[in-house]
C-alpha cells in the first residue's frame, strides 16, 4: 500500500513538470526598438520686437537759436532729453515766434497747438501776481533762491491757473540793471520822466515808485524802441543787453540790481505729459529742473563778461552812491504790500502766499523786507 502512494506521488510530480514546462507563459521576444533619427531643422524664427513709439514733440519760443537762453540751456537741454530717450523723443523746434507770439505762448501750450516751451508769462491774473512776487523790490544774496520760491508758491497757489499744463518750473534772469540811451541820473529825484522798458510784474511797479514811467513792450521790440526815441531806457539783466545789442542805442548802464524777472515757465501740454509713458515723464522731470536752473545760471555766470563787453562797446557803466541806494529801497518798500492787495483781489489770501512766500526765502538765506 505505502508503495502505491509513493508511485503515485511521483507520476503526479513528474505531470505538473510537464505542464509547467508546456503551458506557461514564455517571455515575449524582444523587439529592437525603432531608431529614431532627428530631422534637421532651421533655428527657430525670431520675432523682433517692434520699433518704440517716437514722440515728436513741438517747442515754442519767442527768441532765436541764437539768445543765451536758447543756445546755452533750451537747445542743450532737449538735445539731452533725446540722449536720455534713446531718440524715442524728437523736438520739433519754433524758434522767432514762428508758431506763437511771446503774448500768446501759454495758451498756445495749454491748447496743444505747441507741446512745449519757455513762455515769459504776461497775463494779468492770478497766476502772474503769484509768479511775480519774485519780481519784488529787494537786495538778494542770491537770485537762485529767489527763483526756487517762486516754483514752490506758483505750484502750492496757482492750480486752477493752471489747468490744462504741466509745471516743471518756474525761472527766470539775474539781477536787472538801467540801459539808458543818454541820461545819466545820479540821484532819485534825477529819475523823474525817463521813459522806460517795464519789464512786468513788480519790478515795473517799482520804477513807478522812482519816478520812472514804464512802458510795456517785449525784448524783441526795445531796440528800436530806444533807436527811435519811443522809450528812453531798458530795465533788463547784463546778458540780456548784449543779446540784444542795446550797448549799440545806450550809453550808460546804471547797475541797479534790485529786482529780477521771475515769470518764466516750463510748462508742456497736460493731455502730452500723460500720453507719455512713466520713464519718460521721469526723464523729463529731471531734465527740467535741470533746465530751470540752467537758464538761470548761464545769464548770472555771463554777468561780469557782460558788464565788460558792454564797457568794451563805449558803454559807461555806474551806480548810484551808497546814500541813494538807501533812498530807493526805502522808497520801493510799498510795493510789497501792493503785491498782497493784488492777491487779495484775485480771490487768493495774499498775506498767507506772501507769508509762505518771505519764510521760504529766509529758509534759504535771504532777508526779503516784508514782515509777515
Amino acid at each position: 500500500m505505502m508503495k502505491k502512494v509513493l508511485l503515485s506521488s511521483v507520476i503526479l510530480v513528474l505531470i505538473l513538470t510537464l505542464l509547467i514546462g508546456c503551458g506557461g507563459n514564455a517571455p515575449a521576444p524582444t523587439t529592437p526598438a525603432a531608431t529614431t533619427t532627428a530631422a534637421t531643422s532651421a533655428p527657430p524664427a525670431t520675432t523682433s520686437a517692434p520699433p518704440a513709439k517716437v514722440y515728436t514733440l513741438q517747442y515754442t519760443t519767442s527768441e532765436t537759436p541764437a539768445i543765451t537762453t536758447q543756445a546755452e540751456s533750451a537747445t542743450l537741454m532737449m538735445d539731452k532729453i533725446e540722449k536720455l530717450t534713446n531718440g524715442r523723443v524728437k523736438f520739433q523746434k519754433n524758434y522767432g515766434g514762428s508758431l506763437a507770439s511771446a503774448v500768446q505762448e501759454v495758451e498756445a501750450i495749454r491748447s496743444g497747438i505747441a507741446d512745449l516751451g519757455r513762455p515769459i508769462y504776461f497775463t494779468e491774473n492770478a497766476l502772474f501776481n503769484i509768479m511775480a512776487l519774485g519780481t519784488l523790490p529787494m537786495s538778494m544774496k542770491d537770485a537762485w533762491s529767489v527763483h526756487q520760491s517762486v516754483s514752490m508758491i506758483t505750484k502750492k497757489y496757482a492750480q486752477a491757473e493752471l489747468k490744462g499744463l504741466h509745471l516743471f518750473a518756474t525761472t527766470g534772469t539775474d539781477p536787472y540793471v538801467v540801459m539808458l540811451k543818454s541820461k545819466k541820473p545820479m540821484t532819485v529825484a534825477e529819475f523823474a520822466g525817463i521813459k522806460i522798458r517795464n519789464p512786468g510784474g513788480y519790478g515795473g511797479q517799482a520804477l513807478e515808485k522812482l519816478g520812472m514811467v514804464p512802458v510795456s513792450l517785449v525784448l524783441a521790440d526795445v531796440y528800436d524802441a530806444i533807436s527811435k526815441g519811443t522809450i528812453e531806457a531798458a530795465y533788463a539783466g547784463r546778458n540780456t543787453s548784449v543779446d540784444y545789442k542795446f550797448y549799440e542805442v545806450c550809453k550808460e548802464m546804471l547797475g541797479l540790481d534790485i529786482g529780477i524777472y521771475t515769470t518764466i515757465m516750463l510748462i508742456m501740454n497736460d493731455n502730452t505729459w500723460n500720453s507719455l509713458p512713466p520713464d519718460i515723464q521721469g526723464v523729463f522731470t529731471d531734465v527740467m529742473t535741470e533746465w530751470a536752473k540752467l537758464n538761470y545760471t548761464v545769464q548770472a555766470s555771463r554777468g561780469a563778461p557782460a558788464e565788460k563787453t558792454l564797457k568794451d562797446k563805449g558803454v559807461d557803466v555806474y551806480y548810484l552812491p551808497a546814500t541813494e541806494m538807501a533812498k530807493v529801497n526805502s522808497i520801493v518798500l510799498p510795493v510789497w504790500d501792493k503785491a498782497v492787495q493784488d492777491l487779495n483781489d484775485k480771490k487768493l489770501d495774499g498775506k498767507a502766499i506772501m507769508t509762505d512766500f518771505v519764510n521760504d526765502l529766509k529758509a534759504r538765506g535771504e532777508n526779503p523786507p516784508w514782515k509777515p
